[in-house]
């Protein structure tokens, strides 16, 4: 340990003895970290040119909402989100990704869903990891930032779903180091970014404090100006996003709408999609399978790469006790353990767990001669490479683009019958993205989270779940769809499955068939649109 040092577990003295040395090194290695972002944004766009589209539902719904901002058809700025009716999402002004989202708007002009802006943000995230090690004084910085690719195919599958995660990635990674380093308005400054890019403080809390529990365990004092720096940071993140002075009818500002939003979709995600209502009863949601609980099994079997580093480097750290080792650490040790309640927050574990591990193995404690080094992470990404490409090729052939397309016709001929805000019956949560970006001018029931609709109105939930269960009365079924939904149109997709495709919703479609005030306004082997009279 040391009474002071840059954050990298180097005295003051040692560090200015080599800093003519090191400074020429490290501008090389970010250097080179660019070109292996280079490499990553092309093998990100390989990947999406196999696929021929998206992997993931909500890069449809994230395009459509950027084109439209790009275009000037949507102002979030201090307005509900119109396209949902019921739906806490737009209970209130809520674009938590706002700043994401204007990114996107001015870089986004591909044909297909958010391609350049998957591109860009993988290669800005693989770029501010080689940034961070070659910070640290990690040797073979560029070398480590490709292995992030490399180590987990399940990681960079996800790379290719369009969400703002692997932005907010790179620049908690930088305010990690900025921390690291001392360097106090930078990481305040970087943890206003993150708020404004992804209006959720957690991510942020969770870096900047891990970097300053290694400050305090290598220096044993707190590091307060860091600290402060990092919660002003915050604050000010949340002062400056338009939803904290958006105020709903109860007094409620829009940040801590969302706030809450998320933090009830983990319950819900926590208790396998149960939820209990108002009078005693309660539903079960359905569930995307990325908030799924993480199971040992699938630790194992996909993520064994992350798991192994993780390890290693918590070793090490509680044997070195210097900052960046327990910081880089902890935050692998603490992300994993969300993963375990949330399979989403790989994209946060596995980064750090490579960051953790390069500093373990690679940072300057090591004694290894830098030709070790070379070789030791050569051979790893060789390996790596290899079994990446087969583990892809599985999930390219398993899983494909997704198949958002197939309601296209069907939109279609409900958008030639329909009014612009005529709204439209969606019998699942997750088909609206797809029906959006098809068909942006109408309105839809719910969306974007199956904890959204019991969030906005319990009884619209339930009421929900018995339209679809096929099981009302027609008056009643009648009822439901005009009256409390005030639907004019019902769209049931059925989506083909690992299995085969059959019919999701074979109960309430015949009951519209025999229906005198519903018309098969179009039907294929995929989608039934009807409109209701």
């Amino acid at each position: 340990m040391s009474a002071e040092n840059d954050g990298t577990g180097a005295s003051a003295e040692a560090v200015e003895g080599v800093r003519g040395r090191l400074v020429p090194r490290t501008v090389a290695s970010i250097g080179a970290s660019l070109v292996s972002a280079i490499v990553a944004g092309l093998v990100v766009l390989g990947l999406m040119q196999l696929l021929g589209g998206p992997v993931d539902r909500d890069a449809w719904f994230h395009d459509r909402l950027v084109r439209l901002i790009a275009a000037g058809e949507a102002d979030l700025l201090g307005r509900s989100f119109p396209w949902l009716v019921a739906s806490a999402y737009a209970d209130l002004p809520a674009d938590w990704s706002l700043g994401w989202h204007w990114f996107a708007a001015l870089v986004e002009h591909g044909d297909r869903p958010l391609q350049t802006v998957i591109v860009l943000q993988s290669a800005l995230a693989v770029l501010a990891l080689g940034v961070s090690a070659a910070a640290l004084r990690v040797r073979i910085a560029p070398g480590w930032a490709l292995l992030l690719l490399a180590t987990s195919p399940l990681w960079t599958w996800r790379l290719l779903m369009g969400r703002p995660t692997p932005l907010v990635v790179a620049v908690l990674l930088l305010l990690f180091v900025a921390v690291l380093r001392r360097r106090a308005i930078v990481a305040g400054g970087l943890a206003t970014v993150a708020l404004l890019v992804y209006q959720v403080p957690a991510p942020a809390l969770l870096v900047g404090g891990c970097a300053c529990l290694g400050l305090w365990v290598d220096q044993r004092r707190l590091p307060l100006r860091e600290a402060l720096a990092v919660l002003v940071g915050i604050a000010a993140g949340v002062l400056l996003h338009p939803g904290f002075w958006s105020v709903g009818p109860d007094g409620t500002r829009a940040t801590f709408h969302v706030w809450g939003l998320m933090a009830g979709s983990l319950e819900t995600a926590a208790n396998g999609g149960l939820v209990e209502l108002p009078g005693g009863d309660s539903i079960r949601l359905a569930l995307p399978s990325e908030l799924g609980t993480g199971s040992i099994g699938t630790l194992l079997g996909q993520l064994w790469p992350s798991l192994i580093l993780t390890g290693y480097a918590g070793f090490l750290a509680l044997r070195r006790r210097e900052a960046a080792s327990v910081a880089t650490a902890a935050v692998a040790v603490l992300t994993l353990a969300a993963t375990l309640r949330s399979v989403r927050f790989l994209e946060y574990w596995h980064p750090f767990a490579v960051l953790a591990a390069a500093v373990a193995i690679s940072g300057p404690h090591s004694v290894r001669p830098a030709r070790w080094h070379r070789q030791a992470v050569g051979l790893a990404l060789i390996v790596g490479v290899l079994g990446s490409v087969w583990a892809l090729g599985g999930l390219l052939r398993d899983h494909g683009p997704d198949a958002a397309d197939e309601v296209v016709p069907a939109m279609t001929a409900v958008s030639a019958a329909a009014s612009p805000g005529d709204v439209v019956f969606n019998a699942r949560w997750d088909d609206f993205a797809a029906l959006f970006h098809a068909a942006p001018e109408l309105r839809y029931v719910s969306g974007m989270d199956p904890w959204y609709l019991p969030a906005h109105d319990p009884d619209d939930a339930r009421a929900e779940a018995r339209v679809v269960s096929g099981t009302l009365a027609p008056d009643e079924l009648r009822g439901e769809l005009q009256e409390r939904f005030g639907a004019r149109f019902v769209v049931l997709w059925s989506p083909p499955l690992s299995g085969g495709r059959t019919r999701r919703y074979a109960d309430l479609e015949r009951q519209l068939r025999d229906a005198s005030w519903a018309r098969v306004l179009h039907e294929d082997e995929a989608v039934v649109a009807f409109e209701l009279r």
